[in-house]
């Protein structure tokens, strides 16, 4: 019986791990894991599986690039310092069918898996020792202002959105997760 209850746990962890990244009431933002990979971090590959739960009678819309973030390296409590940065670029412009498959619209009262959500982008190369352990702090705010700049080229898609009363999500997400080689 103590093995089939320890199989259990053991399973209900894998397959339910979520770190909670917004404490907001409106909307709920879950990150579908309980670490990052070092490696995949620090390539820039961003393929995170998110959960976005819409807890009000309204339309939402989130966009894959509308989070200005500020996400940072710690270990031991004490900041990392990167070795270098990275400047970020201009956003490029969007033709129309990239302007729908970077913008998510949420029903109301609803909630939806999305993939590639870009806010844990670290714009700096850090060498981090394989002894040490590492926590990604992300912290980002989802702006409306911020998300229209980032869909340049997307303003008759947005205006056609924002004519049917659907509305750009506000809200902020902080969150330590743990780096694993």
């Amino acid at each position: 019986m103590k093995v089939l209850i320890s199989f259990l746990f053991f399973l209900s962890n894998i397959l339910f791990s979520q770190i909670r990244l917004t404490y907001e009431k409106d909307i709920e933002v879950y990150f579908l894991g309980n670490e990052i990979s070092r490696s995949q971090l620090l390539s820039g590959n961003t393929d995170y599986n998110f959960k976005v739960k819409n807890n009000t009678p309204e339309y939402l819309i989130i966009s894959r690039y509308g989070f200005k973030k500020q996400n940072y390296i710690i270990s031991e409590k004490e900041v990392v310092s990167p070795d270098s940065i990275f400047l970020a670029g201009y956003p490029a412009e969007l033709e129309n069918e990239e302007c729908r498959e970077n913008i998510f619209i949420l029903k109301p009262h609803s909630e939806m898996e999305i993939k590639g959500l870009d806010m844990f982008e670290i714009l700096a190369n850090y060498k981090l020792e394989k002894s040490k352990k590492y926590m990604l702090v992300t912290s980002s705010h989802f702006k409306p202002s911020y998300a229209k700049l980032e869909l340049f080229g997307c303003a008759d898609h947005i205006k056609k959105l924002e004519s049917k009363k659907y509305r750009f999500a506000n809200f902020l997400i902080f969150a330590e997760i743990p780096l694993v080689n």
